[in-house]
């Protein structure tokens, strides 16, 4: 069972799409986060234990310090291997269409959606089939 990450600077987002994922399968794993950089280094902490790595992260744009796509610019330092195990999911209450096409010019980045989350949501997320791992590369 994959496990989810979610990294979102709002509280109660972050609670909302915790509850609705359990309702799915209560033994669901989820780490949270309320910043990037606070994932980030979780990730970087992890590198070198690939299962422990989520299948999914559920990804805020609008966050404080880093933002969404700051943060997709880090993890392109990590190795190829470890970005292909990983479906990212953009989150936003944006409705600046600039942001879903900024998303696409990203090739982990699976789908773009407006919160709050939702069970069908979810059941795309979880759907979703994994792309080419060449098309991934780490951007080096």
């Amino acid at each position: 069972m994959k496990r989810y990450m979610l990294i979102d600077d709002d509280e109660s987002y972050l609670v909302l799409n915790h509850e609705m994922i359990k309702l799915t399968n209560p033994e669901k794993e989820i780490l949270e986060f309320n910043s990037a950089h606070a994932a980030l280094e979780w990730m970087d902490a992890h590198c070198q234990l690939p299962d422990k790595w989520p299948g999914y992260i559920l990804l805020d744009i609008r966050m404080p310090f880093m933002n969404g796509f700051e943060f997709l610019e880090k993890i392109r330092q990590f190795p190829a291997e470890l970005l292909e195990r990983i479906k990212i999911f953009m989150m936003t209450s944006s409705l600046d269409e600039r942001d879903f096409y900024k998303a696409k010019d990203y090739p982990f980045v699976y789908n773009y959606y407006s919160k709050p989350l939702t069970m069908e949501m979810i059941t795309e997320i979880e759907t979703t089939q994994m792309r080419n791992p060449a098309l991934l590369g780490s951007g080096d």
